[in-house]
Parts: C-alpha cells; structure tokens; sequence
C-alpha cells in the first residue's frame, strides 16, 4: 500500500516537475527541485537504506527522462542525498529545530555543489555563477520543503 502511494506521488511530481517553468540566472534555465522534496520526505520517514535506494531510481529515472550525455548523475547524487538525508532519521527526536533546518540546507547544498561541479565543468562557467546556482536552489528547495512540511507533510521539522 506504501510502495503504490509512492508511487502515485511519484507520478503526480513528475508531470507537476515537467510542467513547472524554469527560472534563468545569468544564461543558465534551473527548476525546483520536487524529487529532492520527495526523497527528503523518504528518507526522513525511513531510514538511511532507503533514502539511497529511493534516491537511486528516482535518479536513475530523471538520467532517462532528462540527460543523455551525463548519463548517472542524478542516480549518483540522489543516491549521496539519500543517504545523508537518511541521517537525519536517526537524529529527527533529539536535534531542535535550528539544527534540523541548517541539517538539510547542508545536505542540499552538498546535493547541488556535486551537481553543478560535473555539469559546469569544461564550460566557462565562472565560480560565482556556480556558487550562485548552488545557494539559490538549495536555498529554494529548503523553502519547498518548509511549505511542504505546514501543509502536505509532516517532516519532524516542528518536534523535538
């Protein structure tokens, strides 16, 4: 019953994901992220285990939908972030709420540095352009998570 509720979450964000217009920063399109969302609600619910075999096919599947010559980097780097968001399983009951938040702002800015690092690599993109990038979508998906956790989920990010 769980597998098919994700399931259908899954398909639900991946139209809602295609659909959703991109931003520019300098010449560069980016979207929020809804799996990284996704896999934050995951691998909290569950454990580290889960978090990156989740991470892996939901990366995998974004590799076939969406890149061809970068073929497993979003397996690899959701597979990294589910497992580090998988952390905070262990610790959601005895870390306050400052550190829960700066917790998953870390997990995301390491999810988009490896990101960007491969994809901006071999352009002439500059660093500050990359930092930009980075801070900007992790900072985004910090906020859809925040939204997500008062309305549609429960993330453990009020409790103690």
């Amino acid at each position: 019953m769980v597998f098919i509720r994700y399931s259908l979450a899954f398909l639900v964000l991946f139209l809602i994901q295609t659909l959703l217009p991109g931003f520019y920063l300098g010449n560069y399109s980016y979207k929020p992220d809804l799996f990284l969302v996704f896999l934050t609600y995951i691998a909290i619910r569950h454990d580290r285990l889960t978090g990156t075999v989740v991470g892996f096919i939901i990366g995998l599947i974004m590799d076939i939908a969406t890149q061809a010559a970068l073929l497993g980097i979003y397996a690899f780097v959701k597979s990294i972030s589910g497992y580090t968001l998988g952390t905070f399983h262990q610790y959601r009951t005895i870390w306050t709420r400052p550190i829960k938040l700066a917790f998953l702002f870390f997990c995301y800015l390491l999810h988009f540095s490896i990101f960007y690092y491969v994809t901006l690599n071999g352009t002439n993109a500059s660093l500050a352009l990359g930092a930009q990038l980075v801070f900007f979508h992790s900072l985004i998906t910090l906020i859809l998570v925040l939204v997500s956790d008062r309305f549609f989920f429960d993330f453990y990010l009020g409790r103690n």
